[in-house]
């Protein structure tokens, strides 16, 4: 099947599906394609490239990918789901190569784009709608195999166990409506590290080897290229000042204690006339001025221990103060758990906010979280291993992209689970991604084989995941074409479902 040849706009979209799983897709999500391909900056990529393929006909297959199953370019030229006149590999790859894209304007594009449709299908959004606006920022890893990818290095990671590991971090900005969280903004960093005698954490000759390429220097790729280098706090202020400006105002700001500095707090509060606030947790070692002495947030906690209160609400204890930090106003909340000995610190610049709202304010944070292991699970987040650096930044947009687009869907869209294949996990699963719905078909079959094997369907789908052997047993049967293990659907973690 052709799915790049004579591609027009959409039309190519509907094509690719009523030739695949047609009775697998929605109706609406050709609609969906539709909405959001219509971003003036998705449109200008058609100005990309003067000859050959549009780049917004490239663009809108690369974005199909998931929602059809496909992981990876090599796994489209695997499928059959081309032609010989479709153009070769190389046409995608010269196009995420691109340094003349500008990827973080066309996220905002796309971003204005939900919006706009939000506000446009607002009769038909029955979501709740009462929480504050925020600005969410953190930080991921992504981890990398390949040491001569571009500008890699050993970066430290605190949550998978190892101190060090292969890869970039990824610092992402995202808002959150009061309903959905969509990413506005992202950049990638590496870190070089104090032994000058292995940078990046490699050898002076793996360092060396990287990748690398001369980029023009008024190109949005060479600006990229260099904030890899740049402080993360720096790059943040610069990102939030960039969503304001294009007209995601918060009512607030949320980071974890890593960002929670002097320099990110009276920027915030500088903008919109001092409108947007700060809310986050705090190491409690800071210094802070209370009655004109200067206290460590531990010291405090034990001077203020006799202004403790109860929140049954939430099962906490917590003292609040105000205190003034370099300079600025803060509201503090000292806090633990019923049951716990450990306090916590959140801090605010919002001095009227008690404690119920502020701790359900930052309990927004945990959106982001979601968000990255969303984008991770289902569109493959960080597996790139491309050498070019520019690659990399297409590859995490157009992820960003497909799950703006997804979000907007499971909005307006109440999705049913997969049907009894999944009765025993229900509990533990909100919602199912349309990558799911699509290889409902593919389920359908190994339902069957589980049958004939006398498993539970679960199982059967760990043993293919897990078992090379047994994974051999199931390409006999089905065929090892249908089942390239670049194809395999994304299963949802029933451990970790949130």
């Amino acid at each position: 099947m052709n799915i790049i040849k004579k591609i027009n706009g959409v039309s190519e979209v509907k094509n690719f599906f009523s030739n695949t799983a047609k009775d697998q897709i929605p109706d609406n999500l050709i609609d969906l394609f539709q909405n959001f391909i219509a971003c003036k900056k998705i449109q200008d990529l058609g100005k990309i490239k003067k000859k050959g393929f549009e780049g917004i006909n490239i663009l809108t297959t690369l974005l199909i990918f998931p929602f059809a199953g496909i992981a990876s370019i090599r796994a489209l030229f695997l499928s059959g789901l081309y032609d010989s006149d479709s153009g070769e590999k190389d046409v995608y790859y010269r196009f995420k190569n691109n340094e003349s894209i500008n990827w973080r304007s066309t996220l905002y594009s796309v971003a204005k784009r939900f919006r706009f449709l939000v506000k446009k299908n607002s009769e038909a959004d029955n979501s709740e709608n009462s929480s504050s606006k925020c600005l969410i920022a953190d930080d991921t890893v992504l981890r990398k195999t390949g040491k001569k990818i571009e500008n890699i290095g050993k970066v430290h990671d605190h949550v998978g166990g190892s101190n060090m590991v292969l890869g970039y971090k990824m610092l992402a900005l995202t808002f959150w409506d009061g309903v959905s969280n969509i990413p506005l903004d992202f950049s990638i960093h590496n870190e070089k590290g104090k032994n000058k005698k292995r940078p990046f954490g490699l050898s002076i000759k793996a360092s060396n080897e990287r990748f690398s390429k001369t980029r023009d220097i008024c190109s949005p790729g060479y600006k990229r290229n260099k904030e890899v280098r740049n402080s993360k706090i720096d790059t943040l202020i610069e990102m939030i000042k960039r969503a304001v400006k294009h007209g995601f105002t918060p009512d607030y700001v949320l980071t974890d204690s890593w960002f929670s500095c002097e320099k990110l707090i009276k920027i915030i509060r500088k903008l919109k006339k001092g409108s947007i606030h700060f809310l986050g947790p705090m190491k409690i070692n800071r210094v802070f001025t209370y009655n004109g002495k200067n206290y460590s947030g531990k010291k405090l906690r034990q001077k203020l221990r006799k202004n403790i209160k109860r929140c049954r609400s939430l099962k906490s204890f917590y003292i609040k103060t105000t205190v003034t930090y370099h300079g600025i106003k803060l509201c503090l909340f000292f806090n633990r758990s019923h049951g716990s000995e450990k306090w916590h610190l959140i801090v605010t610049t919002n001095l009227n906010l008690n404690f119920p709202e502020a701790l359900k304010t930052y309990s927004i944070r945990w959106a982001i979280e979601v968000f990255f292991k969303e984008s991770k699970q289902y569109f493959g987040l960080g597996k790139s291993q491309a050498q070019d650096f520019d690659s990399q930044i297409a590859d995490s947009t157009i992820t960003f992209i497909q799950l703006t687009m997804l979000t907007y869907l499971k909005r307006f869209q109440d999705y049913e689970t997969l049907g009894m294949a999944f009765t025993n996990v229900k509990e533990f699963v909100l919602e199912y991604t349309l990558v799911e719905r699509i290889w409902g078909m593919i389920f359908e079959i190994l339902r069957k084989i589980a049958t004939q094997f006398e498993m539970s369907f679960e199982k059967i789908m760990k043993k293919i995941y897990q078992s090379p052997e047994f994974e051999a047993t199931i390409f006999k049967i089905i065929g090892e074409d249908f089942f390239e293990s670049d194809k395999k659907p994304a299963i949802p973690n029933f451990n970790n479902a949130i």
